[in-house]
């Protein structure tokens, strides 16, 4: 009976608002599958090279995992998170609410280029995934070694597997001025705004299940400070951010961004597979992001550096300010280098620039031509895991896009707690705005100078600036680095 159809049962499950959504993914897989494949969906379960193996796999983890609690004694027990959630393929995934079987695993993608001195050491520390560190999926031969797919944007070449979906990051790269320049231009228009997260939590003070509205900004559990916009993702500093694209621009205004900004919004309709998330990330000098997860392993994140705070003085080069941590491993950020990481592993951020130990003078000394930018501003975009095929980031959008109208009515309805309501807190840290200075700092900016177009707008000594850089490992373990694995119920999911 189809009644008993697992695949139906788990289609059932996802929240999909109406009930012409829920037979609309049902009429999609009939169509995909053979009906032997739709009848028995677990045949496909040794069949890696299907067209729908990861989603398929998906499905029927949430089908055990929902039958496995039905069938439990214990009704008490409020914990359905599926098996990959609760026992996930990296340790450091752990928190993540929703985890893919079976994608490839692991934290870093794509890290700055590493001069031939640091090589040696981060490839024999940093970069060794062992049984005495942190696993990798052994099911996807993705171990953190050397000869990890990517380093550096040189491996993405046209004999690498996912050249045709990753090969975009050379043209982001050369376009690092433009987009600088276009984020300059924002000044005045009062378009950033603080980022929130909404507070979900079940009875246990948990990561809530409902996480696929979710999918949105992602959610906090573990945030320092929290208000009537919902929770921050900082335990000091200011963290602010303006949206290019969010949920593919159904909760955004795009016209403004493509007013604002008509080269980079020109830029994101190039990259392939684009997840249906891009923005400005700001954060201030001395702005601490704590350690969290993203919503889900389905996507990865990139970050392309704008602006990042960096000193020369006294010829002595600091650059160590802005940088990530995922996993345990940290990179430093360098200007006009993407980097791509998975963050559905615990990572978190910082931009440890104080402007307040560096005299007036000697901020002169490292920019004479244009203003010095105490924030780090990123441009963030997630892209589709690059193991994903084509029919599954399909099916993916259309229950992403259920699920998002599903909440949206609900919260024109009233229905969601005010802590809750992302659609509430989205607009409310849009209407309040923040003071551009928090993000620009105090200097007059002045678009005039045509070293805005042609050389580091941070740098009046770009090439220098570059060879120092080159000296110093992008891939630490800082002193100061809390590297502590989180447990599944303290970890935060939030956007960066």
């Amino acid at each position: 009976m189809e009644s008993d159809n697992p695949l139906i049962q788990a289609i059932q499950q996802l929240q999909l608002g109406t009930q012409f959504g829920v037979q609309m993914v049902i009429q999609y897989f009939r169509k995909a599958l053979t009906e032997e494949e739709f009848r028995n969906p677990f045949v496909i379960q040794n069949n890696s090279q299907h067209k729908l193996y990861h989603i398929i796999l998906w499905l029927l983890e949430l089908y055990s995992t929902a039958n496995s609690h039905h069938n439990s004694k214990d009704k008490q027990n409020t914990d359905t998170y599926c098996e990959s959630v609760r026992n996930p393929p990296n340790p450091w995934q752990r928190g993540c609410p929703e985890i893919i079987p079976q994608l490839s695993t692991r934290p870093w993608w794509l890290i700055n280029s590493l001069s031939s001195s640091s090589a040696t050491a981060v490839n024999a520390t940093a970069l060794t995934a062992s049984s005495t560190s942190i696993p990798c999926n052994s099911t996807s031969n993705s171990t953190i070694n050397a000869n990890s797919p990517f380093i550096t944007s040189a491996n993405i070449t046209p004999d690498h597997p996912y050249y045709s979906k990753l090969s975009f990051i050379h043209k982001l790269e050369a376009s690092v001025n433009q987009i600088r320049q276009e984020v300059l231009q924002l000044r005045g228009h009062q378009v950033f705004q603080t980022y929130r997260a909404p507070n979900y939590k079940d009875n246990n003070n948990n990561i809530s299940e409902n996480k696929d509205i979710s999918t949105s900004t992602e959610t906090s559990t573990l945030c320092s400070t929290t208000s009537s916009l919902g929770m921050e993702g900082t335990d000091r500093g200011l963290w602010n951010i303006y949206y290019l694209d969010l949920h593919h621009n159904t909760t955004i205004n795009k016209e403004q961004s493509e007013l604002l900004c008509p080269i980079t919004m020109q830029l994101l309709q190039t990259i392939p597979n684009l997840y249906g998330h891009a923005m400005f990330s700001a954060m201030a000098p001395n702005t601490h992001i704590t350690t969290h997860t993203g919503p889900t392993n389905r996507k990865l994140r990139i970050h392309l550096p704008l602006f990042v705070p960096t000193t020369i003085i006294n010829h002595t080069l600091k650059s160590d300010y802005a940088r990530l941590r995922v996993g345990p491993h940290t990179e430093i950020f360098q200007e006009g280098k993407c980097i791509i990481f998975d963050d559905s592993f615990q990572h978190e951020a910082w931009n440890d620039y104080d402007p307040s130990i560096y005299t007036s003078e000697q901020l002169n000394s490292i920019n004479h031509q244009l203003p010095f930018i105490p924030s780090r501003i990123n441009l963030i975009i997630d892209i589709w895991h690059p193991d994903l095929s084509d029919n599954e980031i399909k099916i993916f959008n259309f229950i992403r896009s259920s699920q998002i109208r599903k909440a949206k009515a609900m919260s024109d309805a009233g229905i969601i707690p005010a802590e809750a309501d992302f659609f509430k807190i989205l607009q409310e840290a849009h209407n309040k705005g923040i003071d551009d200075t928090i993000v620009f700092g105090s200097i007059n900016l002045t678009f005039e100078n045509s070293t805005i177009n042609n050389s580091h707008p941070n740098d009046n000594n770009a090439n220098n600036k570059d060879e120092m850089l080159q000296s110093n490992s992008s891939l630490i373990n800082k002193d100061n680095t809390d590297t502590t694995l989180q447990p599944l119920q303290f970890c935060a999911v939030k956007d960066d």
